[in-house]
Parts: structure tokens; sequence; C-alpha cells
């Protein structure tokens, strides 16, 4: 996909099955929302195509299709009922539906009201809730925890879940690993217009071995036995002993416990899922 002479996606290329999650990540202008607009048919690309089921593309299956961007799609001088209406197609409420409403926590009678009057929360549990409400196969969120008070996002993450279990393609962007990361089946990490990784979270953890932490009254007898300790960021007095393998790490544990001098503190830290995204990009930028 090319913008003028800006080339934004290139040869992108990953897979998502049913049931399943994926977390597709990035720096900021990679390219993430930029695919999703192609994937749901808002976007046309100037080469290649994202494919669904049986090889048809977004305009096949528009029905089987939800998409909610950042910022929420709604109509302000409209009801949440109508909202509803219009934005999922439904024109009556079956049990099902009233316990997903239940589970957003959007009474009837708040759903009388003009959505204009809404929190930015409350409108972006709107729009999920009539993504979720057009029961489709593929959904599609484009930075679904912003704005999100922790009880918003606790509905969201449920109504993801259940969406999953019931074998719908979720398709997820952001930047708030913490919140997204436990989430996730699969991460496509996007880079230079490609998908550099795609893999599990564990996966991607497991590209960056464990290390050992260490605090000690004494610094320079630790950096005399491991000369490759170094200060942590942020972290006054707490060093870090990269290991490169789980065993290493025990290793190393070891060692420092034998040493004659006071541990405040030992520990082995094992990557995030974060820190991981940060250390890819940095290893490839």
């Amino acid at each position: 996909m090319s913008f003028g002479s800006k080339e934004v996606l290139r040869g992108l290329s990953f897979d998502a099955k049913p049931s399943e999650v994926v977390y597709i990540a990035g720096l900021n202008g990679v390219g993430k929302t930029t695919w999703m607009r192609i994937a749901t048919g808002i976007l046309r690309s100037t080469s290649g195509a994202v494919l669904f089921d049986d090889n048809a593309k977004a305009e096949d299956i528009r029905d089987k299709i939800s998409v909610v961007f950042d910022e929420p799609p709604v109509y302000p001088n409209l009801s949440g009922s109508d909202n509803l209406r219009l934005l999922a197609g439904i024109r009556w409420l079956d049990d099902s539906s009233k316990k997903i409403l239940a589970d957003f926590q959007l009474e009837i009678a708040f759903l009388k009201n003009r959505a204009g009057h809404y929190s930015f929360g409350q409108r972006h549990r709107l729009a999920m809730a009539a993504a979720i409400l057009r029961r489709p196969t593929h959904l599609f969120l484009d930075e679904p925890a912003v704005g999100l008070d922790p009880v918003a996002w606790r509905q969201v993450e449920e109504g993801i879940r259940n969406m999953a279990s019931n074998g719908a393609t979720i398709l997820l962007t952001g930047q708030d690993f913490e919140l997204i990361g436990p989430l996730a089946d699969k991460i496509v990490i996007l880079h230079d217009g490609i998908a550099f990784f795609s893999g599990s979270p564990q996966e991607l953890s497991k590209r960056f071995p464990p290390n050992i932490r260490v605090r000690a009254s004494n610094q320079e007898a630790v950096t005399s036995v491991f000369p490759n300790a170094r200060p942590v960021e942020h972290e006054e007095g707490l060093l870090e002993i990269i290991c490169s393998s789980d065993d290493e790490a025990k290793s190393v544990s070891l060692r420092l416990q034998e040493l004659s001098v006071p541990l405040q503190e030992l520990y082995v830290h094992k990557t995030t899922l974060k820190e991981a995204f940060i250390k890819t990009i940095k290893e490839i930028s």
C-alpha cells in the first residue's frame, strides 16, 4: 500500500484462525490502522488483498465483519437504542442480546438518551456492543483500550473473550501491552511494511532469555565476578546479568548466593511482552 511516493505496507502476510485473538503491534505510523481499513474494505490497496474464508474479500462477507476504530462510530443526535438498530442491524432484542447489553452496563433507560450526551467510554461501550450484536465471524478493534477506565475495559475484555470462545476471529491493534497482551493468542509485529514477527506471545518472550537482577551492599564484588552486570534503568543500585538460558540463570543465582557479600535483593526477571516488543524493535531499527 502506497500513499504517493511513501510505501506503507509491502509484502505483509500473516494468518488468523477462528477463535484466535491476534494482536497487531508496531510503532506509530507503521500501517496498523491502514491495514485494518484495507482488510475491512474501507480502503482499496494498491496491490495484494486481504482474504477471508474461501478466499472471500471484505465486500463479499460484509455482514460477517464488525469494526470499531479508536473514535467510536456513533450518531450523536440519535438515541443509544437507535444507534444500536443502525450499527448492529437489529430490530428487537432477544435474551442473548439483552445479556450483551447488560455485560456492557447499557441499561434500557440509559439507551433512551441521545448518544451525543455520552462520555467517550460510554460511546466506546455502545460501539463495542453494537459490533458484538452483529454476531460477526471477524471482529476488528483499533486501539480498543483507549479512553476506557478499568471497569469499562473489563467489560470489553470479557466481550472479546466470549466472541473468541464462540469461534470468531478477533484482530486488535494498540500500544497497551499490559491490557491487550493477556488476550492475545498471536502477536504480529509490523515493521517497515512487513510482518517482522508472527507467533504466540510466549514465543516472542522466549526470544529474549531471562536475566538475574541483584541488589548488593557491594556492587563491585558482583561486577568483579560478573563483568557483564549492568545497572537497571530507573532502579538505583539494581544490577542486571543477562543469561542465555534458564539453566544459566539458575547457575548465576547460585554463584551470587555463594559470594561473601550481603544481598539485599535477588530474583530471576523474565522478559515481559512489552519488553520483548521494545527489544525486537531495537534489534531491527
